[in-house]
């Protein structure tokens, strides 16, 4: 009972939300095809942006181990240890990077660059 409930509730919300937007679209002459596509375009900005945080993290987890075994007190350890320190500095020195098919890297920084470029410049 609670969950049919629920379920018209959230009819009702989508059916009210939509037949608000139609008659703001019909009263400032804004078409609806115009709040579709809005719409759809801040769908796929918000999707990608989700996407380039993910890449951000698999930088900045990579930027965590390096500064933890700088910061770890290497110098005391015996020689095999020091040497693995070294391995493990120099294998993170050519980070993991997600890339959308090897044209873009996923980031923050690309992505600002991105919506700056898009928003400003067309």
């Amino acid at each position: 009972m609670l969950q049919t409930f629920r379920s018209n509730l959230v009819l009702f919300r989508n059916s009210r939300s939509y037949y608000a937007s139609k008659q703001v679209a019909s009263q400032s002459e804004i078409s609806g095809e115009l709040i579709k596509d809005s719409v759809f375009l801040l769908s796929q900005l918000i999707h990608i942006l989700l996407l380039t945080v993910q890449g951000q993290f698999v930088l900045n987890s990579n930027d965590e181990i390096i500064e933890s075994i700088y910061d770890a007190s290497w110098y005391n350890a015996n020689r095999k240890t020091q040497l693995l320190f070294v391995l493990s500095i120099r294998s993170c020195l050519s980070p993991p990077i997600l890339s959308a098919g090897g044209l873009l890297d996923l980031n923050l920084k690309n992505f600002a660059e991105a919506s700056f470029k898009n928003t400003f410049f067309k």
